[in-house]
């Protein structure tokens, strides 16, 4: 199976009070995007990389040198992303070549992901329609109402937090998308797409480094992360 890579960076920085796009915030020496460009290329079997970018941006990353660093890194296409983050995924997930048969779709402001995780994940497409990093949920959750009443307290033993990049097969995974569109259906993470179709979706255990830079907060505990090197699957 040839494998492909979307990553996903359309979205914009306002809870993290950029003045950008959150994925183009710089970390260290360079912007979030390519910490996670930079590891994923590792991935053995990957084969071909599409970037997703917001419309407004798309040009001018073109035209400079981040898109320059993007193509040298292996990407094949630069595109405009959609109205949502499930939007954006389809416009990546057909923007790939045909004979793309399994795809890891990873969010961009996460500058941190595993190469080993990303490669068992994969693998899993051999006996799974999709696979999801995920990590044990430590703190007690609530389910409360539109008032803040609280009505249940979940068996956290059961829970996982979804990461990203998570895989499926291509075609697959564009149907069941085309599917939520069609129907009107938000989908907040793209396996749940394919949860709503019924197939087997497998969730493989991930490492909390592998976390999403939202707040100022996780961009300061990122920058800590990286200066102190604490994060595995780094690049060579």
């Amino acid at each position: 199976m040839k494998y492909g890579l979307v990553l996903v960076a359309a979205g914009r920085g306002e809870r993290l009070g950029a003045p950008c796009n959150k994925a183009l915030v710089p970390l260290g020496k360079k912007p979030l995007l390519l910490h996670a460009m930079d590891r994923l290329i590792h991935v053995p079997g990957l084969e071909e990389t599409v970037v997703v970018l917001h419309p407004d941006d798309l040009e001018a990353i073109k035209e400079g040198d981040l898109g320059g660093y993007l193509y040298a890194l292996g990407a094949r296409r630069l595109i405009a992303g959609g109205a949502r983050r499930q939007d954006s995924v389809l416009l990546g997930l057909q923007a790939l070549s045909a004979d793309v048969g399994g795809v890891l779709i990873h969010d961009a402001a996460r500058p941190f992901p595993d190469v080993a995780v990303a490669t068992r994940l994969l693998a899993a497409l051999e006996e799974h329609a999709g696979a999801v990093p995920v990590v044990p949920v430590t703190s007690t959750v609530k389910r409360i109402d539109g008032r803040g009443r609280v009505l249940e307290t979940p068996d956290r033993a059961a829970l996982r937090l979804a990461q990203t990049p998570q895989a499926a097969r291509r075609l697959l995974l564009i149907r069941a998308l085309e599917h939520a569109n069609a129907a009107d259906i938000d989908v907040t993470d793209d396996v749940q797409a394919l949860e709503r179709l019924g197939e087997g979706v497998i969730a493989v255990e991930d490492s909390r480094w592998n976390f999403k830079v939202t707040t100022p907060e996780d961009l300061a505990l990122a920058e800590c992360v990286l200066e102190q090197g604490l994060a595995a699957g780094e690049s060579p």
